[in-house]
């Protein structure tokens, strides 16, 4: 007998892409997130669990799932300054997901490589920043700049898609 495979018998609507495209193991009580973020038209979540219980692999879960869903393509987390590497190393590690982060060395090394005028906000599509250094004077006024570019093509468009807020 033959068996008919197709990609119809594969992917459904309902089917989920991000705990396939992640290297974590992950808990059953991580999926719930996923799950509810997945019947939201406009996702805004809460995610206040224990510390350990994994918000960070529970923020990665959804994310994927928006990429791989094509729902979302630029995102930006806002941490604490010494979580920035951390946010960094696990999306890279845990989902695949390349970030760079944005902060006074990093625009200076951008500036010597692409000039004065870069808006580094805009030089990749995942960012990740800490809240002290997304405060000041100067970055603010990158990403009103970035917000302005962007809505002047679409005046309903936000400069990211996603955005995590670690420790707000």
């Amino acid at each position: 007998k033959s068996l008919k495979w197709s990609s119809n018998s594969v992917a459904t609507e309902d089917a989920f892409y991000a705990p396939f495209k992640s290297s974590v193991k992950i808990e059953y009580f991580q999926h719930i997130p996923l799950i509810r973020s997945r019947s939201m038209p406009l996702v805004r979540m809460l995610i206040a669990d224990d510390v350990g219980f994994g918000k960070t692999i529970e923020a990665g879960l959804i994310l994927q799932e928006m990429i791989q869903s094509h729902r979302a393509s630029s995102v930006l987390v806002i941490c604490p300054a010494h979580l920035k590497t951390k946010w960094e190393e696990e999306m890279a590690d845990k989902f695949g997901l390349e970030f760079k982060i944005i902060d006074k060395d990093s625009i200076e090394r951008m500036r010597k490589d692409y000039g004065p005028s870069i808006n580094p906000w805009a030089s990749f599509p995942r960012l990740i920043t800490s809240l002290d250094y997304v405060k000041k004077e100067h970055p603010k006024r990158l990403i009103d700049e970035l917000a302005e570019n962007r809505r002047k093509d679409n005046p309903r468009k936000k400069p990211w898609d996603f955005l995590i807020l670690d420790e707000a």
